[in-house]
């Protein structure tokens, strides 16, 4: 198949080519097929913010909101990555959990890729739903860390005044040193 494992389901995805996808699973592609990551093709499609073939591929087989890649995420922390926060709201109103458990390394949650990428509407968004300013990934990061990182001032300033915590990582490096 294509580099990385990727199947011709995973490009039509990635690419919001719902046709095509459709059509693929038609001729026998599979919803559940992995490259060599362990994505699936809701994950691609969740990465690159595409609501319609997300809602077709969860339609199709509800329990895909739950599914996590090699690494154990699932695909609502792609789309908080994309920036796209009506998939966020969409997939959350199908059951995605806002904090999911951490079943591998590095285990970021949701809201660490949403700051990471800079996308504050979607930050705001976990944030009003419950999920902890304090959440941390393994590595001792939290929100916070994640767009100092980055260079995300707008996240960063927001955070701060929700009362982000200033406390260090694992290696002992505050937020605002990164």
């Amino acid at each position: 198949c294509g580099a990385g494992g990727g199947q011709a389901i995973h490009f039509a995805c990635m690419n919001d080519h719902l046709a095509t996808a459709q059509l693929l699973i038609i001729n026998g592609a599979s919803l559940r097929a992995r490259d060599d990551l362990g994505h699936l093709p809701i994950h691609y499609a969740c990465l690159s913010g595409h609501s319609v073939t997300t809602e077709w591929l969860v339609n199709r087989e509800p329990l895909l909101v739950h599914v996590a890649d090699g690494e154990g995420t699932p695909p609502l922390h792609f789309a908080c990555g994309s920036g796209n926060l009506a998939l966020v709201e969409w997939l959350s109103s199908r059951g995605a959990l806002l904090t999911a458990p951490c079943n591998a390394s590095p285990c970021k949650q949701p809201i660490h890729f949403a700051s990471a990428e800079g996308h504050l509407a979607i930050v705001m968004f976990l944030i009003a739903r419950g999920v902890k300013l304090e959440a941390r990934d393994l590595d001792g990061w939290h929100a916070l860390h994640y767009a100092c990182s980055w260079g995300h001032l707008e996240v960063v300033q927001w955070l701060l005044r929700q009362g982000a915590p200033l406390c260090r990582d694992k290696v002992w490096h505050p937020p605002l040193f990164l």
